[in-house]
């Protein structure tokens, strides 16, 4: 199961996919995909858990196994979600990489060999990665619009939006780096061409 503590959540702009960040079981963080069936009103996961890379030591954060729990995103269709990881033996609030998974409803079995481009569970591979290694988030959040071709990601004190022109493969930055103290959380608009940022100040 996926429990509460530091957990995430988002939800399609149709309201029939979500996505769920917890702590599993075994401590280790899991990222989770719902589809909403109208015609029972119930909640049926799209293909297997989301996990870690721990082949890369980047199995996540909290005892050095927590992956995605409370820094996640998606497009509108759910199509991308990313997820965010903080390295073994690193607190949660470390976060070294994103994730950006696809969905593939080809993938039939999980590939758990890191190094091919489509590692991760049934349905979902991973496209791309984004290093966010040696920075400090004590309050890590993502945005990505609704199409999915504009990120935006606080890093530390800073801000920086990210564009993908080809589907979340490559991502470029856009203009310059906000830098500000205290950021605490980030919205952009479905078209990725507003980011409103929350500050402590």
């Amino acid at each position: 199961s996926v429990y509460q503590r530091h957990s995430a959540v988002n939800i399609s702009s149709d309201g029939t996919k979500i996505v769920i960040g917890g702590i599993g079981g075994n401590s280790s963080g899991i990222v989770r995909v719902h589809s909403l069936d109208s015609s029972t009103n119930t909640w049926t996961q799209i293909g297997g858990d989301i996990l870690g890379d721990t082949v890369n030591g980047y199995a996540g954060g909290r005892d050095g196994k927590a992956l995605g729990f409370n820094v996640i995103s998606m497009s509108a269709d759910a199509s991308l979600v990313v997820t965010a990881e903080s390295g073994l033996g690193n607190p949660y609030y470390t976060i070294q990489r994103l994730n950006i998974f696809k969905y593939d409803p080809s993938k039939n079995s999980a590939q758990s060999n890191s190094a091919l481009p489509n590692f991760g569970p049934a349905r979902w591979s991973r496209i791309s990665t984004l290093s966010t290694t040696g920075q400090f988030m004590p309050h890590p959040q993502v945005a990505l619009s609704a199409d999915g071709k504009t990120m935006a990601v606080l890093r530390n004190t800073n801000l920086i939006v990210y564009n993908s022109t080809n589907g979340g493969v490559t991502w470029t930055q856009m203009g310059s780096t906000l830098s500000a103290q205290y950021l605490r959380s980030v919205h952009i608009s479905a078209n990725g061409l507003q980011v409103l940022v929350a500050t402590n100040a």
